[in-house]
Order: C-alpha cells, then structure tokens, then sequence
C-alpha cells in the first residue's frame, strides 16, 4: 500500500487512521471541501460533492479510497431540512467518487465505505451482518448508504464497515458521557439499552487492515466482541473517576433531543465475529479495558 485518499480525514476516526498510515509510512492525502483545510504531513485536495466538483488529482497514486465524509448524525437537531441534509451528503459524495473510479483511469485497487449500526434499527437478538435494516430513520440513512456503494466497479474489492458507538477522548460518545465529570456520570433513562461500542484506535485499525488485507471483502460490524449496557458503561467510567452515577430522565433527554434523542436509547447486540473471522484482534475487547485506556 503506497497511498490512500481519505474523505472525511479532519474527523475523529479519518485523523486517527491518517496517523496509523503514516506511522507505517503510507502516503495519505484528504478530500476536503474546505479551501484552507491544511494537515501536516497530509496533502489535501479540494471537493464539493454538492455540484458534483472533485479534484482528479487526489487520485493520482491511490491505491486505496476510505470513505467517510458525511454530515454528522447528533450536530443538530433532525428537522426535515436536516435530515435531506444528512442523507445527501453521503449519498452525494458516494456518488461522486464512484463516478470517478467508474469512468477515469486510476489504480485504486479497494475501497473501504463506512455505514453504522444503526442499520438494524431496534432490532432484537444478536446481530449479526445478514440481518435486514430497520425501518427508523438511521437505518434507512445507512441503508441508502450501503446502496451507494453497490455501484462501485467490480474490480475494485469493497469493505464496508458498520461502525457501532465510538469510544475516544477527542469525541464520539464519551466526552457526552462525561460532560457532568467530576460530580457524576449519567445513566440514560434506566440504562439498559445495550450499547455496541468500539475504541477508537480498535476502529481505525479495522479500516487499516480493511485496505491492506485481501480477506477483507464485503460488509463487517465495526465493533468490539463485548456489547454492555449502558448502565454498565456508566459504571465503569464512574469506578474509574471515583465517582457515582445518576439517572437522566427519559423524556427530558427527548425533550431536549427531539427525534435525534432515538439514538441515545437504541438498544443493538452486535456480533464481532465475522470481523474476528477475518483475523482482526481487538486491543481493547472489553469495557473495562477500553475505559481504563481511555480515562
């Protein structure tokens, strides 16, 4: 692997993988639609998906595509307006470099698409890849997702991971859960939804290895083998600050949430074991793992 050309490589999960590439001396470049994007040691390129405009440039070289782009899911309360916005945006941009891959020349040899967990909805049972989607919004945003990237050319080997609750210092769910540190830790609602979690550096491992191993082919939970309860999680991040938890009400979360609130009690058993069948090793299987790290 000499190049990779990341979308969405300013956020949390692109910056950490731009890090592991270059840390085993990968070129990486980013697409990005802002003009005075600059990243060290990271040549940029620009895009605008909306007019359908890419830089043909940034392929120059690849031999990899990680796509990530897409507007965030809890930025904002989820109006009608935001939410066109939040399907657009990786629909469009999907479509954009496909387009790209499927009618110029280049030597892009994989792509790796992320989706998320919210795929299956409120699902029940363990879940594992085959399960239908769901029929709430999310699931319909990672269906229509998904589907974008069935257009991608054949000779390109396509991964797709299901990305399930991010667990990171820089952000994803964690900095939410600790907001109230060092008084308490919240438990949302009763706590028993069930939260399929993964440690940031587990996850951008997962898209290293997506790219760079041939047995990565098709669609993974991008999760750790042990789901917990979000009481569980709670209490775990409490054990470690030497503090106490406290129940944050249901309907005054959804008060303050509107519809985008859904996420917070989604309760999802995700299985690891296709990705461990591939050969992926977690280094943080467990929550207590993951927190002691992280905290």
């Amino acid at each position: 692997m000499n190049k990779v050309l990341i979308s969405g490589g300013s956020g949390l999960l692109g910056t950490r993988i731009s890090e592991m590439l270059i840390e085993q001396g990968v070129e990486v470049a980013h697409l990005s639609t802002r003009t005075g994007y600059r990243r060290e040691g990271v040549k940029v390129y620009y895009w605008n998906p909306d007019e359908a405009y890419i830089d043909e440039q940034a392929f120059d070289g690849v031999d990899a595509v990680i796509h990530l782009a897409g507007a965030g899911i809890a930025d904002k309360r989820w109006t009608d307006k935001r939410k066109k916005e939040i399907i657009d945006s990786r629909v469009n941009s999907s479509r954009l470099l496909i387009d790209f891959l499927k009618q110029s020349a280049h030597q892009v040899k994989v792509f790796a698409g992320a989706s998320a967990i919210g795929y299956y909805g409120e699902s029940a049972g363990v879940l594992g890849e085959e399960v239908a989607p769901g029929n709430d919004f999310m699931a319909h945003v990672c269906a229509v997702w998904e589907q974008s990237y069935t257009q991608l050319p054949e000779a390109i080997r396509k991964v797709v991971f299901r990305i399930g609750i991010v667990l990171s210092q820089d952000g994803g769910a964690l900095p939410e859960m600790t907001k109230t540190l060092p008084f308490f830790v919240g438990v949302l609602g009763d706590g028993q939804q069930v939260y399929s979690w993964i440690h940031i550096d587990d996850l951008a491992k997962m898209f290293v290895e997506g790219i760079t191993r041939k047995e990565f082919e098709g669609v993974y939970n991008a999760v750790a083998p042990y789901p917990v309860k979000q009481l569980t999680l709670a209490k775990a991040i409490a054990k470690h600050k030497n503090t106490f938890t406290l129940p944050a009400p249901k309907f005054g979360l959804q008060l303050a949430f509107g519809e985008m609130s859904a996420v917070l009690f989604l309760s999802q058993e995700c299985s690891a074991k296709k990705v461990e069948d591939a050969g992926f090793t977690f280094a943080y299987p467990t929550i207590d793992e993951a927190v002691e790290d992280l905290m």
